[in-house]
């Protein structure tokens, strides 16, 4: 685990890592650099919980990119992480990408519509993943326990820091892999392919090589709070700013890699910090601004959503573990339901994708309720109930 992991950022400086030090490769930078400065912006009556159970929180906000892809269940999730609203746009000019942005469709159904109509028929679905986990906060705050609360949370705040990825979030991004310069292999936005196209070289490269710069550069306080309860529309008002720097940011990238006159992937390794020193003069602003819009954002979901709930206190959700048993152990022969724990779904036993469950990863659940207290849903395929 990175030190930026470890620490927790109230009150300490000292082991984020410095300027130019590249993030371990366990964890996306710009996601853990929302979930740490979030908490800074959370009300006062529920800020305890996240930065007490910060290693247990930045654990869920992995997940959707870390376990959900091991889940046969969760694999149709990866159109989660991206949005093309702009995808009609007549020209590349920035005003033509963000009118088309605001044209495209807020419900899912005539969205999918558009996308099949300029031949993107698994276009991404980020702005109502969003909305999905905000309601899936709010029943956690309503009803479930102190783990459901910090799942849920979890995920939301992974999708919001992949709304403030540019070219995750604009056509260009998807234009720029195939016409971009790419360097080595890759598997998407990932720590272990930072470098392969500009996709990785920006939300991965240069975020973590200068997390510690940015996260240090980010201030917020609970003073700017204000809680947002329509997560729809925060989410395209965020991919919305995003889309503004889409093409700054590919701009940058070809005009370092021509300046520096790298040309394949040997160039690059004995080039890179020359290209990231440079990439951070010129897009380190756009970085800072993003992930500081972020962190405020998630910051006013996670707290609209423990609004809409009733505002529980924490003592509250926090007796609701005793009162609520989660699960009956190991043992599938006691078991109504089953899980994993490398996993956020539940099903019956009987489940062709339960059978493939290890012994080791195994959990149970004596009611479906105790399963989504404990932040599960349920599969789609056994359905239980």
């Amino acid at each position: 685990m990175s030190r930026l992991m470890k620490c927790s950022l109230i009150g300490t400086v000292a082991c984020l890592p410095p300027s130019g030090e590249v993030l371990a490769a366990d964890r996306l930078p710009a996601h853990t650099i929302v979930a740490q400065k979030m908490i800074d912006a959370l009300p006062a009556d529920i800020a305890p919980l996240y930065r007490e159970r910060l290693e247990s929180f930045e654990l869920r906000v992995a997940e959707p990119a870390d376990a959900w892809p091991r889940d046969p269940t969760l694999r149709p999730r990866n159109s989660w992480h991206s949005c093309e609203p702009d995808l009609a746009a007549t020209s590349s000019a920035d005003e033509a990408r963000l009118s088309a942005s605001r044209a495209f469709p807020r419900d899912k159904t005539s969205a999918r519509r558009v996308y099949r109509q300029h031949g993107r028929p698994l276009g991404g679905a980020l702005p109502w993943a969003i909305d999905e986990c905000h309601r899936d906060l709010e029943r956690a705050f309503r009803k479930g326990t102190e783990a459901a609360v910090l799942a849920a949370s979890g995920h939301l705040t992974h999708f919001i820091a992949d709304a403030l990825d540019p070219l995750r979030v604009s056509v260009v991004g998807t234009v720029a892999r195939t016409e971009h310069a790419r360097f080595g292999t890759g598997r998407g936005p990932h720590p272990n392919s930072p470098h392969f196209t500009v996709v990785e070289r920006y939300g991965v490269g240069l975020i973590g090589r200068y997390a510690g710069s940015y996260l240090q550069d980010i201030v917020l306080s609970a003073d700017e709070y204000t809680a947002i309860t329509d997560a729809r529309s925060a989410a395209f008002s965020v991919i919305e700013a995003s889309i503004r720097y889409a093409d700054d940011v590919a701009a940058a990238d070809r005009e370092v890699i021509a300046d520096l006159q790298i040309a394949d992937l040997a160039d690059f390794t004995r080039l890179q910090e020359s290209y990231y020193r440079s990439m951070h003069d010129r897009c380190g602003d756009i970085c800072r601004n993003r992930l500081r819009a972020g962190a405020l954002t998630t910051a006013e979901l996670i707290g609209g959503a423990w609004q809409l709930a009733g505002s529980p206190s924490l003592s509250a959700i926090r007796a609701r573990a005793t009162s609520q048993p989660e699960s009956t152990g190991k043992n599938p022969e006691s078991a109504a339901f089953v899980g994993s724990d490398k996993s956020v779904v539940f099903h019956k036993p009987g489940c062709r994708f339960a059978k493939q469950i290890s012994p080791e990863n195994l959990v149970t659940f004596a009611l479906a309720q105790h399963a989504r207290d404990n932040g599960r849903r349920a599969c789609k395929t056994c359905k239980p109930e």
